[in-house]
């Protein structure tokens, strides 16, 4: 008896693990409220986990750094039989990113007072930010047609203006996992040269919303075991978490991937923002904006969105705001307009200039 529960166990977590698969890879997202950063969820699985480990370290490489500074890297291959070790840090985060559906029993995710654990590495999804790229001076019409969303439940509530590009390599990233109620973020790492600048912050959120998204309300961080990077998280909404406090979520230590010398820490997600828009317009250049509204908009996860979808209730919404929006805000109104109509007009701002104004300034 106690195996088949043990079974029907393993296999809703790895049903829950599966989620994070069912959401586009390498599509880049816009991140309300942030209109100098996009994100995207990247795969790095192959059929050669080597290969994969290698692009993700030439893409991401301040991930791997920070974590494999002073330990020893694995000894390298010989041929022949091996004497039994413990795995190296650095061949988790290779495991991690590229997803390896491997088990290890060894004692680096072992707390002191047990045995090994056996510990897979299945689930895993790389999510990183980068800067976004809006030219200042476009060319004529370039900004006229808005693009297409590439994904209907993550990103902005309307379609991004100007298109999505990037300025550059990412800046920030992170390995995610869901689970039975939680997303876990085992490695979380900026680079070097962009710390201080609020990054992490924006990683943290475009995380929340693919949480949201997939119908989880809290996220389980793996944090060093230090007082500063403590610190940092109870900033950012976290705290300190324990085995009984998991066990009551119906989360066993071995459902995460939790390392020695860390701390486990929890966030209990807020309900979504409720968000509003406005476009601001100069000469040829045109940016749709984003700020929260009054009230939070109702948490209704993915699945239970994409079964309101197939039902037509979206449909019946979206005709809804449509007409509530007939009298939302023009050009002069600015963003008031949408404040009137419950937030489902859409204001634009364009600059006025006198009489007397210099066209350069």
């Amino acid at each position: 008896m106690a195996s088949k529960l043990t079974l029907m166990r393993r296999l809703a977590l790895q049903q829950a693990r599966s989620l994070l698969y069912e959401l586009p890879c390498f599509m880049l997202l816009e991140l309300p409220g942030r209109p100098h950063v996009v994100y995207e969820l990247r795969d790095y699985s192959q059929q050669d986990a080597e290969a994969g480990s290698e692009v993700a370290r030439h893409d991401l490489p301040f991930l791997f750094r920070p974590f494999e500074v002073g330990q020893a890297p694995p000894p390298k291959e010989r041929g022949g039989l091996e004497a039994p070790r413990d795995s190296t840090i650095h061949e988790y985060l290779n495991w991690t990113v590229t997803a390896q559906a491997l088990v290890r029993e060894d004692n680096l995710t072992t707390r002191p007072d047990t045995r090994p654990r056996r510990q897979d590495f299945t689930g895993f999804r790389v999510i990183v930010l980068l800067p976004r790229l809006r030219p200042g001076w476009p060319a004529p019409g370039a900004y006229e047609t808005e693009q297409p969303k590439p994904c209907e439940e993550l990103g902005g509530p309307k379609n991004p203006l100007p298109g999505l590009l990037t300025n550059g390599k990412a800046v920030c990233a992170a390995t995610i996992r869901c689970g039975r109620g939680y997303i876990e973020i085992p490695f979380f790492a900026t680079k070097e040269s962009r710390r201080g600048r609020g990054f992490g912050r924006c990683l943290l959120e475009a995380i929340e919303e693919v949480a949201r998204v997939v119908g989880v309300s809290k996220l389980l961080l793996c944090s060093t075991d230090d007082a500063g990077t403590i610190a940092t998280w109870r900033h950012l909404g976290f705290r300190e978490t324990g085995d009984g406090e998991l066990m009551g979520w119906g989360i066993c230590w071995g459902d995460l991937l939790h390392m020695t010398n860390t701390t486990q820490m929890v966030k209990i997600l807020d309900p979504p923002k409720r968000w509003k828009s406005l476009v601001v317009r100069h000469q040829h250049f045109a940016q749709r904006a984003y700020y929260p509204g009054a009230e939070p908009a109702p948490r209704v996860g993915w699945k239970r969105r994409i079964e309101q979808r197939d039902m037509g209730a979206d449909e019946e919404e979206e005709e809804e705001e449509e007409k509530e929006g007939e009298g939302g805000a023009d050009e002069t109104d600015g963003a008031a307009g949408g404040e009137e109509n419950g937030g489902t007009g859409e204001g634009e701002i364009s600059p006025r200039r006198s009489k007397t104004s210099n066209t350069n300034s």
